[in-house]
């Protein structure tokens, strides 16, 4: 069973590669996916995909506690409503336009929906409680 989930994770690494560079194309589902079959296959990979410095807490943040931080929430929905704005002056069917933003409207739903790390929501709130003591000093 070990090949079939490293092919897989290999196959889905590659599609998260194009997705950086395919407006259409998500890249974090095919991350996840991909380190879910190194885990089954391969853990030292999926410990790479895990120890990474840039995807790594994203990746890390979505197994623990299936959170999404805020910066990669605007990131995704701002590609996201590039990509509809792509496909609106891109093509003139209302069906395609209709079909797309269901779709991609409904995904950006999902993303915003999603909780935000601890830490984080910890940070923003301990900075929005030093900036009220800090306003009501004035």
């Amino acid at each position: 069973m070990r090949k079939p989930y490293l092919c897989l994770g290999y196959g889905s690494m590659a599609l998260a590669v194009l997705g950086l560079f395919l407006p259409l194309l998500p890249t974090t589902p095919f991350l996840i996916v991909a380190v879910g079959c190194f885990a089954r296959s391969d853990p030292e990979r999926a410990k790479r995909l895990y120890d990474h410095p840039r995807i790594g807490p994203l990746l890390t943040n979505w197994r623990d506690t299936g959170s999404i931080s805020l910066q990669a929430k605007t990131v995704a929905v701002g590609t996201i409503c590039l990509s509809y704005a792509t496909v609106l002056w891109s093509t003139d069917s209302r069906f395609l336009h209709l079909t797309v933003g269901l779709l991609m409207g409904g995904i950006a739903l999902y993303l915003i929906t999603r909780p935000r790390p601890m830490a984080t929501r910890q940070a923003s709130s301990t900075e929005a409680e030093l900036h009220g003591l800090h306003a009501s000093q004035k």
